[in-house]
């Protein structure tokens, strides 16, 4: 308390002001975690696209990786297989575009996409696309 107490009253009101307004701010990262968690209770599942349902949105702070998980009602697991450079890049392109993740993408966050069965749970396919792949 020394430093305020050699100070002008008007800097010690400035700096306990700066700092309580600072020191009360979530980061980027833990708000993402909790806007992710929120998203999912408040807006899951939906259906972005008939057969596929998005089911949840998760956020992983140490890998700083948002993942979105989809559920798939019917599927050509070989037509995956088979065009699995094609989807990645479809997926790139799309997020490229999409002006709603332009936070996250200045954030180089990861972007994980995982896609299932919805009958058995199955991982189908899954990527993950990172700042170098949507900033090319």
């Amino acid at each position: 308390m020394t430093l305020l107490k050699n100070l002008p009253k008007r800097n010690v009101i400035w700096f306990l002001t700066f700092f309580s307004l600072t020191s009360c701010q979530e980061s980027f990262d833990n708000r993402l975690y909790r806007e992710a968690k929120e998203f999912t209770v408040n807006h899951c599942p939906q259906e972005p696209e008939k057969g596929t349902r998005l089911d949840s949105t998760t956020y992983d702070i140490a890998s700083r990786t948002y993942t979105q998980w989809y559920g798939l009602e019917t599927f050509n697991e070989q037509v995956i297989s088979e065009n699995i450079p094609q989807l990645k890049e479809a997926l790139v392109k799309r997020l490229t575009a999409d002006v709603n993740f332009k936070a996250l993408k200045d954030e180089n966050i990861t972007f994980r996409y995982v896609y299932y069965s919805q009958q058995n749970g199955k991982i189908i396919y899954q990527t993950s696309i990172t700042s170098k792949d949507y900033k090319r």
